[in-house]
């Protein structure tokens, strides 16, 4: 990751995402961004181009308090816990709209006036997505109700890769909407609340989105225990803890890595041989990790197992997607 005037220059998505998980736990600082398409490219030049055609997709917008405020707040504050930082991300229903064609200031100001809160900072995603650092879950929750943005139809929800204080109820029936369930969970202490999806890849390559009753909840960073029970339409349901599964490597179907980082040799998720798997002519499975006679993403593997165990419990803890 190199820097140009005070900013960092992320150079992929797996960069931006690495980044926001470590803005979101604490660990990353609070400089401005710029997404660079090209190792290669001239900073500066590139630069220069996006402020004066204000047409580049790879603006990272980023606003945060006046370094005075920033500066008072640091002071006053020094032996106070840091803001939950919750990051909350906001998608145009309208793909052609794109945050770095909008006017900067206009979007700072229509989040801030939505939020009606302290918005640590906000930036664009190599997507297209607008993602939006809150203090707290009250104005997380407030951001959830807002349905345009400059006049355009928009979604806000919590990110997906924030896991602190998550869990699950099951049995959900699909009439039911996220924006009904946060609703009506909101004095469990429950900021977030998305319904779980599966997917499945067609052979022409359309992947189908299949709706679960599984609904994902996030709850308060300040609570301290996650209720037993939550009550939804007039039932009951259980709260279960959550634990995400490991990361594993899709170059080498390792676990705890990610493929940006792999300096392995590619292996096949199919038959754990030296190739990748879309060239992979063998008749039977076998896993790279356990040797065992399924792919190596098999959810019930046991070493996808053994290290889900050691993973912590999901209200502690924070993790990238």
């Amino acid at each position: 990751m190199a820097s140009f005037s005070g900013h960092e220059i992320l150079n992929d998505e797996k960069t931006v995402d690495l980044y926001t998980s470590a803005t979101e736990s604490g660990t990353g600082d609070s400089k401005g961004v710029l997404i660079d398409d090209s190792t290669q490219g001239n900073y500066s030049e590139r630069t220069q181009s996006c402020m004066t055609s204000g047409a580049s997709a790879y603006w990272a917008l980023h606003y945060s308090a006046p370094r005075s405020s920033y500066e008072a707040r640091s002071v006053d504050n020094a032996t106070q816990p840091l803001p939950a930082n919750i990051p909350m991300v906001i998608r145009f229903e309208d793909q052609t709209i794109r945050p770095w064609d909008l006017e900067p200031r206009s979007i700072e100001e229509a989040i801030g006036k939505a939020a009606a809160g302290d918005v640590l900072s906000i930036k664009t995603t190599a997507s297209g997505l607008l993602l939006a650092n809150v203090s707290c879950s009250e104005t997380a929750v407030r951001m959830q109700r807002v349905k345009t943005l400059l006049g355009a139809a928009v979604q806000v929800t919590v990110s997906n890769w924030y896991h602190r204080n998550e869990a699950m109820i099951r049995g959900v029936p699909f009439y039911v909407t996220n924006e009904q369930i946060l609703d009506a969970l909101v004095p469990y202490g429950v900021m977030g609340a998305r319904r779980a999806v599966s997917y499945t890849r067609l052979d022409n390559g359309v992947c189908l989105e299949s709706p679960k009753n599984t609904v994902m909840l996030n709850f308060t960073p300040e609570l301290a225990e996650l209720p037993a029970t939550v009550s939804l339409e007039g039932e009951e349901y259980r709260v279960q803890t959550f634990r995400r599964p490991p990361m594993q490597c899709m170059n080498c179907f390792g676990f705890e890595h990610s493929a940006f980082r792999c300096r392995a040799e590619t292996r096949c998720k199919l038959c754990a041989g030296f190739h990748n798997h879309r060239e992979c002519t063998a008749t039977a499975y076998r896993c790279v990790n356990c040797d065992g006679c399924h792919a190596a993403t098999y959810t019930l593997c046991p070493a996808k197992g053994c290290f889900k165990e050691k993973q912590s419990a999901p209200h502690d803890a924070i993790a990238s997607f």
